[in-house]
Order: structure tokens, then C-alpha cells, then sequence
């Protein structure tokens, strides 16, 4: 994840994201559980405090017109299928 920009602004220098909203009820933003590893985006310091300051979680993601679940969700199964190509037969 860290070898990725962040997904706002495109800076190189990235935290993880944990977004806080219910996985089950996914963009909603009806809950605050925060979601896996396997669900953390890259933000950048900057980002990543407009995210956490920006009111509702959800929100903000609307307003960069960005959905960080389907993008980790993607990012996550090219790392798996990564991993599983490269483990000797």
C-alpha cells in the first residue's frame, strides 16, 4: 500500500488510511469500525488529516469523488494473485 501515491493528491510520501465506517455497510457511513488492513488506502499526512477533520468520513470521500473500498479491494486482490505467482510449484 505504501508503494502507492496517495489517491487525493498524488504525493509519493503516504500513510495508511483505515477507513472508519462499517464494513458491512461500506460507503454508508452509518458506522465507525474500522476496516482491516486489507482495506487501508494511501493518503498523504495532509490528506490523510482532512480525512479525519473533514466531519462525516463519507463525505469527504464524495467530495474528492474518489471510493477507497472498491480501490483497496482491487489493490489487495493484484497483491494476492501476486503472491500466489510467486510461490514455487
Amino acid at each position: 500500500m505504501r508503494t502507492h501515491p496517495c489517491l487525493v493528491c498524488g504525493s509519493d510520501r503516504v500513510d495508511a488510511h483505515h477507513p472508519r465506517y462499517s464494513v458491512t455497510l461500506e460507503l454508508s457511513g452509518m458506522g465507525m469500525k474500522r476496516c482491516g488492513d486489507d482495506l487501508a488506502v494511501p493518503l498523504c499526512r495532509t490528506d490523510h488529516t482532512l480525512c479525519h477533520t473533514h466531519g462525516r468520513e463519507i463525505t469527504f470521500w464524495i467530495d474528492v469523488g474518489i471510493d477507497p473500498i472498491e480501490w483497496s479491494k482491487e489493490k489487495f486482490e493484484e497483491w494476492k494473485t501476486s503472491q500466489s505467482n510467486s510461490k514455487p510449484s
